[in-house]
């Protein structure tokens, strides 16, 4: 008997519902960078994640998947939840300081970061051919970086940063497979979020450190501020394009392969860039494209070649 994930009808299906999943992840980032000016960053993954725990609550409810939630492995789940907080606050400094296509180009180093920890950590065997694409790759992001040529921004490694943290996520997902499904992992990680978003906020607000010049620094040590109500609606919105766009991106690599979808995630740059020139009047420069063509080129090629369900996915929950 076939199997529905490899017909073309569920392909479309598939290709439908990770370019819904990444123009709604592409919106959350504007929503971001919009707000980032006048609130600090753990008081919007704070709303963010409390809306969207609320929204998988009640999902699971509906489902009557309560009993996913059930687990043995509640520091495993801690943990990744600190390595996604980790990776969601980075990125999140490095939009209030970057262009956005930038941050989203250097972000994209991620899946190259996942297949060299599952080389290192899981001891996964790769060839010599991904050597080579996972070395063009980082040389795409150096280029990205302009180390010597005086141009050099300290928030450029903040994408990295947060690419990183997602990649040790990932192989922590992994090596819960065997026991977790994806309702746990997503609950139990914006659980994290909102619980330990809340205490920052709190440490940050008492402790009243100065915020510096700096746009990313302020977005960290910036009080908590009532919202206005266009704002907490904003804000609240984010919680709304995770839930949404999270459950896009998982059921497009459901029902269709990886090899099928996961070139459509890239749209997210050229919605950057748009997003970018319309609402910053910024556009990227020339060693921007360059880097972000060889990062972007080298996990194209580092995805595998015969039909399967990828255990990661480049934008998260």
């Amino acid at each position: 008997m076939t199997s529905t994930i490899t017909q073309p009808n569920t392909h479309w299906h598939g290709i439908r519902l990770v370019m819904m999943g990444v123009f709604l992840f592409s919106l959350q980032d504007l929503v971001i960078k919009q707000v980032s000016s006048g609130y600090p960053v753990h008081q919007i993954v704070f709303i963010r994640s409390g809306v969207a725990l609320l929204l998988l609550l009640l999902l699971a409810w509906l489902r009557g998947e309560w009993r996913l939630l059930y687990t043995r492995r509640l520091s495993y789940h801690i943990v990744r939840g600190f390595m996604m907080l980790i990776s969601y606050t980075t990125y999140y400094l490095a939009i209030a300081a970057l262009p956005l296509a930038e941050t989203v180009a250097l972000y994209f180093v991620s899946p190259l970061l996942v297949t060299l920890l599952s080389v290192l950590w899981l001891k996964e065997r790769i060839s010599w051919a991904h050597w080579v694409t996972l070395g063009v790759g980082f040389v795409g992001t150096v280029v990205m970086l302009r180390p010597g040529l005086g141009v050099f921004e300290i928030a450029a490694l903040l994408p990295i940063v947060a690419a990183l943290a997602y990649a040790v996520s990932v192989i922590l997902a992994r090596q819960m497979a065997d026991t977790e499904n994806g309702m746990g992992l997503a609950v139990y990680a914006t659980a994290v979020y909102f619980i330990v978003s809340g205490i920052i906020g709190l440490v940050l607000n008492s402790s009243q450190l100065a915020t510096g010049t700096h746009p990313s620094l302020q977005f960290l040590t910036r009080p908590w501020l009532l919202p206005t109500p266009l704002d907490m609606a904003l804000m609240s919105i984010t919680g709304l394009i995770a839930a949404i766009g999270f459950y896009g991106l998982s059921e497009a690599y459901r029902v269709a392969p990886a090899t099928i979808v996961a070139p459509f995630e890239y749209i997210m740059l050229p919605l950057s860039v748009l997003w970018g020139f319309l609402f910053w009047r910024e556009l990227p420069d020339w060693l921007t494209f360059v880097g972000a063509a060889l990062v972007i080129g080298s996990g194209l090629k580092l995805l595998p070649r015969r039909p399967q369900r990828r255990r990661w996915l480049l934008r998260r929950m």
